[in-house]
């Protein structure tokens, strides 16, 4: 679960952080943009950046 999804429970102590060894998730991320966007060049070196950092 995303901890910005959780900021006020677990500031309330409503609920814990729970540290799991060895456990690795991933996720898709998708960058979604109006067409024609002047900032299309500048996404698409964004989504090139990042990636870069897949396994």
């Amino acid at each position: 679960m995303y901890q910005a999804a959780t900021k006020k429970e677990l500031e309330k102590n409503n609920i814990s952080v729970l540290n799991i060894v060895n456990f690795n998730i991933k996720r898709e991320f998708n960058f979604v943009y109006l067409k024609n966007s002047v900032f299309e060049d500048q996404y698409h070196e964004y989504f090139e950046l990042f990636n870069n950092f897949r396994e």
